[in-house]
């Protein structure tokens, strides 16, 4: 009776031996696993030339496939209102100069947008922001082909304060019919690692028995 199958298979000396190679991986595994762990909020103040328009706080920097993006978006003490606000997650690849062939249109960088998220925020004071990663996308890398990046890619739809005054007496307030509005966008570039691959589960070893 052989209690491993391994035993009696013929050995090759042309394969390539790989029952060490999951040890391999298990410093890489806890590297992505470690830095995809830390909560280091950052905050950052939005303005444009008229004043503040609000406050972002984005609670880590890095994260893994199927993670959600988390942060929050104050308003509490905005000079210049925020009517809407639009958050997308995108990924951008980037061709190095030295690769494109000589006639090639294609220009050296190009997005892809992903999950979005969208709110109407106009008077409220904190806006919590949940934005998920697929699963099926790419983590970022870089070769000395091409590098692939990932964002986020905001737009702010402000307005003038005058046009948008809460004020209600002996009424209800009403949204005003039109406004002036400027748009103004801005990226936040972020980490996104793979994914910690699930083990599998403990096979249950199977008993031969030789013949002799």
């Amino acid at each position: 009776t052989c209690e491993d199958s391994e035993d009696l298979s013929p050995s090759n000396p042309f394969l390539e031996v790989t029952a060490n190679k999951e040890v391999d991986i298990v410093p890489a595994l806890q590297y992505v696993q470690n830095i995809t762990a830390r909560r280091s909020p950052n905050f950052y103040n939005v303005t444009n030339a008229k004043g503040k328009v609000g406050r972002f706080c984005l609670f880590k920097q890095a994260y893994r496939l199927g993670e959600d993006i988390v942060g929050t978006f104050e308003f509490t003490d905005s000079v210049v209102p925020c009517l809407q606000l639009t958050v997308t997650l995108q990924c951008e690849e980037h061709i190095l100069s030295d690769h494109l062939t000589n006639g090639n249109v294609r220009p050296e960088q190009t997005e892809t947008s992903y999950s979005k998220f969208h709110v109407v925020c106009l008077h409220l004071t904190h806006v919590p922001l949940n934005l998920p990663i697929p699963f099926h996308v790419t983590p970022a890398f870089s070769t000395e082909l091409m590098e692939l990046r990932w964002k986020l890619h905001f737009e702010f739809v402000t307005a003038d304060p005058s046009e948008t005054s809460f004020v209600v007496e002996n009424e209800t307030w009403r949204a005003p019919e039109a406004l002036n509005i400027e748009t103004m966008i801005w990226n936040l570039p972020i980490q996104i690692y793979p994914s910690v691959p699930v083990p599998e589960p403990n096979r249950t070893k199977q008993i031969y028995t030789l013949n002799v």
